[in-house]
């Protein structure tokens, strides 16, 4: 650097933003006041800056300042619920995992009995102990009922299965923001450990894909 210029800062986003047309990693262009005391810092499709509309990618000029404001917000927030879920882990009970268990079961063992009444409509159908109409007026009030549990127990499972997920000790994604819980200055590790990539849209539109993430 000249004597009197501004340094170059370190670039925290280095292969992590990526143009959503051609899906090149974009360039960080450094620019300098008429001081020369003061840099800013754009991201810019190096597709579009050589081929310009001919390259079939929108003109995008994103701000690093804005990028970092977006993704200490997004980090931060993360960070947040990655401590409200320690705390429930904390708080959970195991009670409410026997709970859940035990609906789950009562689910299971309701439809079985509706599979066994269904099975012995046909039976009785088939024997002349039922009548057509009544088989076909019970079949399908078995069936509504069948639904109905099967809705039910679908929704607990999926329940379950986040929870089991979500409320586990080896769950990276809490581990790696519960670790950088409290850090108000983005850094070049924060960054990389934490981001997937970030994808700019035309009008400097963002998303932020984090890591550990499903």
């Amino acid at each position: 650097e000249k004597r009197g210029q501004a340094e170059t800062s370190e670039n925290l986003f280095q292969k992590l933003v990526f143009c959503s047309e051609c899906g090149r990693p974009m360039v960080r262009h450094k620019h300098l006041s008429r001081d020369r005391k003061k840099a800013a810092y754009h991201y810019v499709c190096p597709r579009y800056a050589m081929y310009l509309e001919q390259s079939g990618c929108a003109y995008k000029y994103l701000p690093e300042e804005g990028l970092m404001e977006a993704v200490s917000r997004l980090i931060a927030q993360e960070a947040a619920l990655a401590a409200d879920v320690s705390a429930l882990m904390d708080r959970r009970a195991p009670a409410e995992d026997q709970g859940l268990a035990r609906e789950i079961a009562q689910l299971q063992g309701k439809l079985e009995k509706l599979k066994a009444l269904r099975e012995r409509l046909v039976r009785d159908l088939l024997a002349d102990l039922l009548s057509k109409e009544d088989h076909d007026r019970m079949k399908e009030k078995y069936a509504q009922e069948a639904r109905q549990l099967q809705a039910r127990l679908d929704g607990l499972l999926a329940e379950r299965d986040r929870t089991r997920r979500l409320l586990t000790r080896r769950n990276p994604w809490l581990d790696a923001f519960r670790k950088h819980s409290g850090e108000a200055v983005l850094t070049r590790e924060l960054v990389q450990t934490l981001v997937e990539r970030v994808v700019v849209f035309p009008e400097n539109r963002i998303e932020v894909h984090l890591k550990y993430r499903d």
